[in-house]
This record gives structure tokens, sequence and C-alpha cells, in this order.
């Protein structure tokens, strides 16, 4: 294009929900308002945290909007932040995340623009378990067919039109798996799904998804709610059943994570102890 740029005039709204996250918070933070991309709105939902986590929101509170209130559970704080979002597409970063580069954003946004009418884009993440010191990049492309059996892409990785947000919104029924609701609804309903192959986050897996039989029986209640004719559940149910199992013969839940993440091709990753 004779070294001309193409004018991008996307905004993304950069989400965070978070409570009493003061040891990871301002990574994360720091990690949105380093990107290079301009067009960035960042909204922080605080759930009435009392362990300094406030303290450190008010340190940014100029880049950022923030709100500190009780809610319903995390999908109720994220409800708010889309009710809050003025971006054209809306990107849910955790507490205990970070966005793995500073030009992250800007390379979305690019291809947000060439790519016309996409619904959802979404890419890699970096798996990370903090307490073990491993990690594992995610998945590459996963089609529908996963999803519709019970395969999800983590937030962390998605960038969703804010308006499909805003007329489908989180279900409250759920406590780990309404953003998995949220995508199969769109599998269902033919929404343009792109993956862009960069990675996009450091996803940490000690925080609430790490529930695993809670989010595994929701996922079942999702799928028997609009796939009814689908069974793909029972062999995520029997690979729990293989989980538990491993916990009894070590006798460690830490021990069993191990094997466990080893056993998925998990590697070490030097991850430097919080200086907070």
């Amino acid at each position: 294009m004779n070294g001309t740029k193409r004018i991008i005039n996307i905004t993304i709204t950069v989400i965070t929900v978070c409570k009493n996250s003061v040891k990871t918070l301002e990574a994360a933070i720091l990690s949105v308002l380093y990107q290079s991309y301009q067009s960035i709105e960042y909204i922080i939902i605080d759930g009435d945290s009392d362990d300094g986590t406030l303290e450190i929101i008010q340190k940014y509170s100029s880049q950022i909007k923030w709100v500190s209130e009780p809610d319903l559970g995390i999908y109720d704080a994220m409800n708010k932040g889309i009710r809050l979002a003025t971006g054209d597409y809306i990107y849910f970063l955790g507490a205990d995340d970070q966005l793995a580069r500073p030009d992250v954003i800007l390379q979305v946004a690019e291809e947000l623009n060439r790519v016309h009418d996409l619904d959802i884009l979404y890419g890699r993440v970096l798996e990370v378990d903090r307490e073990l010191r491993l990690c594992r990049m995610s998945e590459g492309r996963i089609s529908s067919s996963d999803v519709c059996q019970g395969v999800m892409i983590p937030h962390q990785a998605m960038f969703t039109r804010a308006i499909l947000l805003r007329d489908i919104p989180f279900s409250l029924e759920y406590c780990v798996a309404s953003d998995y609701e949220f995508l199969l609804r769109s599998i269902i309903a033919g929404r343009k799904i792109v993956f862009f192959d960069i990675c996009i986050a450091l996803y940490c897996w000690n925080g609430l998804s790490g529930t695993g039989s809670i989010c595994l029986e929701e996922y079942e209640d999702i799928l028997k709610k609009w796939l009814p004719q689908s069974r793909s559940y029972q062999c995520k149910l029997r690979n729990e059943r293989l989980i538990r199992f491993l916990k009894k013969l070590t006798g460690s839940m830490g021990l069993s994570r191990i094997i466990k993440r080893r056993w998925r091709g998990w590697s070490e990753f030097p991850i430097e102890d919080d200086k907070s």
C-alpha cells in the first residue's frame, strides 16, 4: 500500500473485574496502560475490596473508569462493565492476568479493521499456573463443533462486538460458566467468529475458573439446555473422575495438579515472585 497506513476507527473497551486483588491488579492495569494503541477505554469493576485494591485503582483513576461496590458475583460485575462500555469491541482481562505485549491491542485492532463485520475475534493465551510455575500455550483454532462439545475459548483471548454482549448479557444463573454459555449461544446463532494467531495474554489458572467440578457441572447444564441432543459432556465428566482418582491416589492436590499439567504438555515457566 505504498507505505501508507490505513486509518483504524475502532475503540476497544478493556474490562477488569476484581475483588481483593491487591497482589496482582497493578500488573494487569499497567499491561493495559502501556499499550501502544490509543483508542482504548479501560474500565475496572471492583466488588467493594477491603485489602488495598481500591488504593491501587485510585492511583490510576485519571486513566480509567471505575466502580467499587458490592455485586452479585463475577458475571453481575462483568455486566456492569458492559453497561458502562462505549467501545466497539469488549475484552475482559482478569485481575491476575496480563496482556502479553505492548502492541497486542494494536495488532487486534488492525485485524478487526482488515476483516469486516466480525462478531468475535480470538487468539491464544499463555496459560500459567503460578503456584506450580508451569505454563502452556493454549490451543489454536477451535471449531464450532469443539465448542458444542464443551470446549471453551478463554475470555482472555476473545474480543467481542459490544452490541452482542449488550443484547445477551451474562446469565447470573452460573458461577463460572456464563461466558461459555454466551459463546455457545453465539455459535448456535451463526455469529462470525475468527481466529487470529497471536498470543493475547498471560492467563492465570489459579483463580475462580480453577474450580473444576463446579465448572463441569455448569457446562453440563448449559449443554443440556442449548443442545439437549449432545452427550459430549459425559466425556468431560469422565475426565473429572480421573482427576479425582489421581488426587486420591497421590493424596495431594498439588501433586495431582503437577501430574495433570505434565500429562497435558505444560512446561516450566520462571515466574518472578510478586514484589508487592
